[in-house]
């Protein structure tokens, strides 16, 4: 199944630099089409910066009203996660690499407080945070920014991949 939402035709086409429709997969078995029952709105966006871009943030969610934003290169500390501010009808939950000298990574998932869900902990080298969100059934939200300069390999994506559960909805900046 593909769910297609196009963001170029909003306020914040020049802003999100869209000139294409955003394409959101989703990998689910048959069994797990009650998803498709109710209006869900998702989406992905590689922000450069949660700080510097926190404005558009707020354009984004009055003009669409998403229930989940997944972000890629926040430039959010590993810290951050304790004190960090979002939008008030929202809960935020950041990652980043430990290992890395600068901030310029960092992946967040961004979801709307009336919505049931729990973090799920990853074990990875690569930049990844999931939720796991309660709606008619489970549906797992993972986000992963991996820069064009990690070395990675098949192993790195498929033990990842292992520690998510179905149905998944995995979006990110793979930089493939």
């Amino acid at each position: 199944q593909m769910m297609t939402c196009d963001l170029r035709k909003t306020k914040l086409s020049h802003k999100l630099k869209l000139n294409t429709p955003l394409y959101i997969h989703i990998f689910t078995s048959a069994s797990h089409y009650i998803f498709f029952l109710m209006t869900f709105k998702v989406v992905q966006w590689n922000m450069n910066g949660y700080i510097n871009n926190y404005h558009e943030l707020e354009l984004l969610i009055k003009e669409k009203n998403p229930d989940v934003i997944c972000i890629q290169e926040t430039h959010v500390a590993v810290s951050s996660n304790t004190n960090f501010v979002y939008p008030k009808q929202y809960l935020g939950y950041f990652a980043n690499l430990q290992n890395i000298e600068t901030n310029k990574q960092g992946v967040g998932i961004i979801i709307k407080r009336v919505i049931p869900h729990e973090l799920i902990h990853i074990n990875s080298t690569l930049s990844t945070i999931a939720l796991k969100v309660k709606l008619n059934s489970t549906l797992c939200i993972a986000n992963t920014y991996i820069p064009p300069s990690q070395d990675f390999n098949d192993a790195e994506l498929i033990n990842l991949f292992l520690q998510l559960p179905e149905p998944l909805l995995w979006t990110g900046d793979f930089n493939a």
